[in-house]
């Protein structure tokens, strides 16, 4: 069936009120710059009809993006997507025209950015990838949008041509209709608090409040997933201080250890066997880094909803009022052995990247001591001659082959949470009818307690000092209290 045009209006007959937004490649060097021309749009009246958008084409290629575009809006005719109500064309002036007056959504997410109840309302009823998934059954990336809501419907619009963040910051409220801002500025904090699940109350304050951390652990200290830690804000992971103890994942460390590349040979009795030739398969003297990491796919959101349910409780047990993003939750540990090609402990010996040996590490389940409780074994790893494995090299054996000395060393990452956005958990949780600052919540819910974590034995730095990382000599093995290989 033939597609008929969109209708053709006079320049003359639109009349622009303000600009309410500019979609400009140049300004996004991290996106893909899939087109030139500057997109400027405007609110607009269109022969005495209310409340449209005008967008206008500017720069290199202005014409034949506006036919792109043109022929997109045709295709999708649906409310979930940008409504062309019609098209302008006067000399080098091009323009699409579109129903209702389109308020950009960072605008009204940047309006309420210090009210953590009313950004999880919005983030829930309007969140763009799900509510894309669940008109279209697919997802939709972050580069291929960008959001406006419907003033006169509430509704969110999708404009599939560019994008600038869901959060990125502006300048300016200016652009917001009385209207639309009525809608929301009459909703009193009960309405939003009854019209959101505890669950979807949890579920936007991880995704949108939640910011990631990455930290060094020490190797003297027992990690725990799902633990609470201090961190004293360097990206060093102090100790735990709670701690769910009857959480239990069955499965949260990767089956081998991982090498670009490169698998390695699982013996018999699970050591991950690395050959030398392929440790140095790509360019000698280019540094060697294996990695093991624990987590479980479900981990983050489940652990983040067992935390929020009872944050408040603990941070009051622990007198904490402020600075609450110097506590950070613990997701996901790596565990990272680290060589140099050109450490070889003996000159005479330089050629020991030619020699049939073998690199073995200690099997992933060995770094396990608890459900999730996790720390270095105290034998890492060796090397050998053997294929096996069962004739291991001794240190002065491996020093006068001329292999490199490794470094191991520990790695966290976590989440934390601001003072606003555990001030707005308070308030939810209370106008929920529930204690904050108890644990009623996680009872009520039946999730594992926390429990403030007081056995620091384990977790204590040796002889007061933090340890993340050693260099150790060819040959010896990591012992808990001392490093050797």
């Amino acid at each position: 069936m033939r597609r008929l045009a969109p209708p053709a209006i006079s320049i003359y007959d639109i009349n622009l009120q303000r600009e309410v937004y500019i979609d400009n490649p140049q300004l996004c060097s991290w996106r893909p710059r899939r087109r030139n021309a500057v997109r400027r749009y405007h609110s607009a009246t269109v022969k005495d009809q209310k409340e449209m958008t005008v967008v206008f084409y500017e720069g290199k290629n202005a014409e034949d993006e506006f036919k792109k575009d043109v022929a997109k809006y045709m295709e999708f005719r649906h409310p979930s997507f940008l409504q062309l109500y019609g098209t302008a064309h006067s000399a080098d002036i091009y323009a699409n025209i579109f129903y209702d007056a389109l308020i950009p959504y960072r605008d009204i997410v940047n309006i309420y950015r210090q009210s953590p109840m009313m950004l999880c309302y919005i983030y829930t009823y309007v969140a763009a990838s799900d509510y894309f998934r669940g008109r279209f059954g697919s997802g939709l990336y972050n580069t291929d949008y960008t959001l406006f809501l419907r003033s006169s419907t509430g509704r969110l619009n999708i404009d599939l041509e560019g994008f600038h963040g869901l959060l990125s910051p502006f300048s300016g409220t200016a652009n917001i209709t009385s209207k639309f801002f009525k809608l929301f500025s009459t909703l009193d904090t009960q309405i939003i608090i009854d019209a959101l699940t505890i669950e979807q109350y949890h579920t936007s304050c991880d995704r949108y409040f939640g910011d990631t951390t990455y930290t060094q652990i020490s190797l003297m200290a027992t990690a725990h997933l799902g633990a609470v830690y201090h961190t004293n804000g360097h990206h060093d992971l102090g100790n735990p201080v709670a701690i769910a103890p009857t959480l239990d994942i069955d499965d949260c460390l990767n089956r081998a250890w991982y090498l670009y590349q490169v698998d390695p040979q699982v013996t018999e009795s699970r050591w991950n066997r690395f050959a030398v030739s392929e440790l140095i398969g790509r360019e000698l003297g280019e540094k060697i880094e294996l990695y093991l990491s624990a987590t479980e796919p479900q981990l983050d959101s489940e652990v983040s909803h067992l935390w929020l349910s009872q944050a408040n409780h603990v941070l009051n047990r622990l007198g904490v009022v402020s600075n609450t993003d110097n506590y950070a939750l613990l997701n996901e540990i790596w565990f990272k052995v680290e060589m140099d090609p050109q450490s070889a402990t003996s000159t005479a010996a330089a050629g020991w990247h030619s020699l049939d040996a073998f690199l073995f590490l200690c099997p992933p389940q060995s770094l396990r001591v608890g459900p999730v409780s996790l720390k270095f074994p105290e034998c890492v790893g060796y090397w050998s001659l053997d294929p096996l494995g069962e004739d291991r090299l001794s240190s002065e054996q491996a020093a006068e082959l001329g292999f490199p000395t490794i470094h191991v060393s520990v790695y966290g990452r976590g989440k934390t949470w601001s003072d606003n956005a555990y001030a707005g958990l308070w308030r939810f949780l209370k106008g929920k009818g529930f204690d904050p600052n108890s644990q009623d919540l996680a009872r009520h819910l039946g999730v594992p307690l926390y429990e403030l974590y007081s056995d620091y034995d384990d977790s204590m730095d040796v002889d007061g000092e933090s340890i993340h990382h050693i260099d150790i000599p060819a040959g010896y093995v990591l012992k808990r209290k001392y490093a050797r290989w």
